[in-house]
């Protein structure tokens, strides 16, 4: 195979975009390899992982922004209207980095994996996004400022609030080409927040 004297990130970024646009998130690295003419180890030696190289293909940014915010509020002002906060941000990722996902991954989102190429859950952006606000929510209920639950539970149950049932109204707007506003997406957190702030209140018997 012909190698390229100059391999640029750019240059295997391009081609794993295309790729996986075709192909979805479960496109083999090879496949891009072989395209930009250059070894598979070469894109390892960039990229860590394959999930780290489609997130940074499809311009998604990681970690995401939120993973700041949450590092700043801990301990700090009302909790309640930083959990609408989180949740606001949250939304406004997805919103953001929806379309990309979706063309990229369209009706293979969730494709059956081959044998020896199962992911890597432990390693995923997702187990990260969950271990993040599990420590933020560990660290404010031990300072009281939550009520004392099962923080897993909490977890679970605060980022699918955001990233499911409530999304739906994020991925309705994104397939007929419109956004939420800012003012619709603090609503929807506001809700949300309302509900689960009943459970956690340190204050509630």
């Amino acid at each position: 195979m012909a190698r390229r004297t100059t391999i640029t990130d750019e240059l295997i970024l391009k081609t794993a975009r295309e790729v996986f646009l075709e192909e979805g998130i479960q496109a083999q690295t090879s496949k891009i390899a072989q395209r930009a003419g250059i070894s598979e180890g070469t894109i390892f030696k960039r990229f860590a992982t394959k999930d780290e190289l489609f997130f940074a293909a499809l311009s998604v940014p990681y970690p995401p922004p939120w993973y700041e915010t949450l590092d700043r509020l801990v301990g700090v002002g009302d909790i309640k209207e930083n959990l609408i906060t989180l949740g606001v941000e949250l939304l406004t990722y997805f919103q953001q980095v929806m379309p990309n996902l979706i063309a990229s991954s369209g009706v293979k989102m969730m494709p059956r994996p081959m044998p020896g190429d199962e992911p890597d859950f432990e390693n995923s952006p997702l187990a990260h996004d969950l271990k993040t606000i599990h420590l933020y929510l560990t660290r404010e209920s031990d300072l009281g400022r939550i009520r004392r639950a099962d923080v897993e539970i909490l977890t679970t149950l605060f980022f699918g609030a955001f990233s499911s049932p409530i999304l739906q109204a994020v991925f309705s707007r994104v397939f007929d080409k419109d956004t939420l506003t800012p003012e619709g997406l603090r609503e929807i957190a506001e809700k949300t927040i309302d509900i689960i702030w009943q459970g956690v209140d340190p204050h509630s018997t």
